[in-house]
């Protein structure tokens, strides 16, 4: 397999993973922090006014989702990439990234968590990828 389709293959993998995670953790926390009653998952009003009642714990699950899918992606990837650098695991720190920036802009999130996210996303994905390099 040449080395081209190997790290493409390894970050859709790390993408995989990292959602797998971010998921599991995010159904937790819906658990141990439930959506107001009648809050309408399909309604965007609906959304915004749960996430304005939502405790400080319930939005730091969400971060340590988010924290947790990007750094376990990150290596998988660096992991199955083999080559590379930290490029292959960056990519998954991007899109990861990305996807709670644009999630954050559709459902309003207190400063903290922007700040948050915009600084632990890239540092678990260039953590994840230089553990995943140095072991593989």
């Amino acid at each position: 397999m040449s080395p081209n389709v190997r790290r493409v293959l390894a970050v859709i993998a790390g993408l995989a993973v990292a959602f797998l995670v971010i998921v599991v953790i995010e159904m937790i926390c819906t658990m141990v922090y439930p959506p107001p009653p009648g809050t309408d998952p399909h309604d965007p009003a609906s959304l915004k006014s749960a996430m304005a009642a939502m405790p400080a714990g319930a939005l730091a699950g969400v971060v340590l989702a988010w924290v947790l899918g990007t750094l376990v992606g990150s290596f998988t990837t660096a992991k199955i990439g083999a080559t590379g650098g930290l490029f292959p695991g960056a990519t998954v720190g991007i899109v990861i990234l990305a996807a709670a920036v644009m999630n954050m802009v559709a459902l309003p999130h207190p400063v903290w968590v922007w700040v948050a996210a915009l600084v632990l996303i890239p540092a678990a994905s260039a953590l994840g990828a230089r553990l995943g390099t140095r072991s593989a």
